[in-house]
C-alpha cells in the first residue's frame, strides 16, 4: 500500500429495532475489519515516511526536526551563500561579492552633481583619479592608497581660465607687400600664463596669385607670437575667384602684467576682404 492508494473508510448508519434496514451480517463485519487494517497500515506507512534527514523523494514526509534544522540553516544564512568559493577572496555573501566585483573595476568615469568628472584605475589598494574640477575650472590629479577611502592631493596639472572667443571679423587690408594690422580689434591677454588657442583665417583673392602671411603682433610691430608664411595658391585664371583658409593652433606664454595684441597680415597684391577668428583658453 501507498499513500496514493489510500481509500477513505465508509462508515454505517446502525439502526435500532424495531428498524431491521440495518442488519448484523458476516459482511458487515468483514468490511469494518478491512477498513481497520487498512487505517492501521496507512498509519504505519505514514511513520515510515517521516525522516528526520532532507532526501530528494517524494514519498518521505520531513518531520518537525528536518523542517526546524531547514529553518535554522535559512535564518542562518542571512544574505550569504552557502558555497562561498565560488564568490571573491574575501567576501560570504551576495552583497559583498557585487560590492568587490564593482570596485575592482580596472576603470570607472564617475560623474557628480557639480558637473565634476573623474577617470579612475585601480590596482590593488592603488586608486589613481584624474579629475576635471569643473566647478573650479581645474583638472587634479589624486591617488589613495586605502583602497578610496582618502585622496590626497598629488599635483593640480592645469586651472582653466574663462574662454575668450572673438567673434567673426572681417578686415580689409589697407597696404600691399608690408604688414597691416587690425588694430580696431584688440585681443587681450588679460593676465599672464599659458594660452592655448586658435587662429582662424579666411581670404577672398580676386586676383590671378598671391600670398598673405599671418601672424600676432603688438602695436609696435614686435611679433612675440608666431608667424605663418607663404599661404600660397594655384595661379588661377583673370577675374577669377579663389578662396583660402588655414587654423593656426597656438601655444603662448604672455608675461604676468598680461598684453595685447593684434592679427597682423602680409598680402602679395589686393585682396577684398579677410575674415578671421581667434579663441583660447588660459592655463596656469
Amino acid at each position: 500500500m501507498t499513500l496514493s492508494n489510500f481509500v477513505a473508510y465508509v462508515t454505517q448508519k446502525w439502526k435500532n429495532k424495531p428498524d431491521t434496514s440495518t442488519p448484523l451480517s458476516a459482511e458487515r463485519l468483514t468490511h469494518q475489519e478491512d477498513g481497520i487494517k487498512a487505517n492501521s497500515d496507512a498509519i504505519q506507512e505514514l511513520a515510515a515516511a517521516v525522516v528526520s534527514q532532507i532526501v530528494n523523494n517524494p514519498d518521505k514526509i520531513a518531520s518537525m526536526a528536518a523542517l526546524y534544522a531547514v529553518d535554522q540553516k535559512v535564518a542562518g544564512l542571512d544574505g550569504k551563500i552557502g558555497d562561498t568559493s565560488k564568490l571573491p577572496a574575501g567576501t560570504t555573501d551576495a552583497v559583498g561579492a557585487i560590492a568587490q566585483l564593482y570596485s575592482n573595476l580596472t576603470s570607472h568615469i564617475f560623474y557628480y552633481p557639480d558637473d565634476t568628472v573623474s577617470l579612475q584605475s585601480r590596482s590593488g589598494n592603488i586608486v589613481r583619479r584624474l579629475q576635471l574640477q569643473a566647478n573650479e575650472d581645474t583638472v587634479r590629479y589624486f591617488k589613495s592608497t586605502d583602497g578610496g577611502a582618502t585622496w590626497p592631493l598629488c599635483e593640480q596639472l592645469v586651472k582653466i581660465a574663462s574662454p575668450y572667443y572673438s567673434g567673426i571679423i572681417t578686415f580689409t587690408p589697407s597696404t600691399v607687400g608690408a604688414w597691416c594690422a587690425d588694430t580696431a580689434h584688440p585681443l587681450v591677454f588679460a593676465a599672464g600664463g599659458i594660452y592655448i588657442g586658435v587662429f582662424k583665417v579666411a581670404t577672398v583673392n580676386r586676383n590671378t596669385s598671391h600670398y598673405m602671411d599671418t601672424h600676432l603682433q603688438d602695436l609696435a610691430g614686435n611679433v612675440p607670437l608666431w608667424e605663418s608664411e607663404g599661404v600660397l595658391p594655384l595661379p588661377l585664371p583673370a577675374g577669377a575667384i579663389s578662396y583660402r583658409t588655414l587654423s593656426l593652433p597656438f601655444i603662448y606664454v604672455a608675461p604676468a602684467s598680461g598684453i595685447t595684441l593684434y592679427a597682423g597680415f602680409f598680402q602679395s597684391d589686393s585682396i577684398s576682404e579677410v575674415t578671421y577668428e581667434v579663441s583660447w583658453i588660459r592655463m596656469i
